[in-house]
């Protein structure tokens, strides 16, 4: 296969080799004789659910700095909404598929 980079000032172009054939992963952790095959593919994901806890916590003081600075202006009338910046942002949104 050949793909044009498309830039005109230099005819470089991109060939392709077909990829190499897939390989079979042995799981060193599997017990013995557990046989597996291409059919049983699995993954096995330890502490994903700690990972995915400090990923959700990361910077939760800031954002309920955030929340509680937005608040106050809101509350003695000193928030002002721009809104042409915030039709745009709608339109940008919804037009990427956001």
């Amino acid at each position: 296969m050949r793909i044009d980079s498309g830039d005109v000032t230099s005819n470089r172009e991109i060939e392709l080799q077909p990829a190499r054939p897939s390989r079979e992963v042995v799981d060193s952790t599997a017990p013995a004789g557990s046989g597996g095959s291409a059919a049983s593919d699995s993954i096995a994901l330890n502490g994903v659910s700690s990972l995915v806890q400090l990923a959700l916590s990361a910077g939760a003081g800031q954002r309920a700095d955030r929340v509680q600075q937005l608040k106050q202006l809101v509350d003695t009338n000193q928030y002002t909404i721009d809104p042409v910046s915030v039709s745009s942002a709608l339109i940008h949104a919804h037009m990427s598929g956001e």
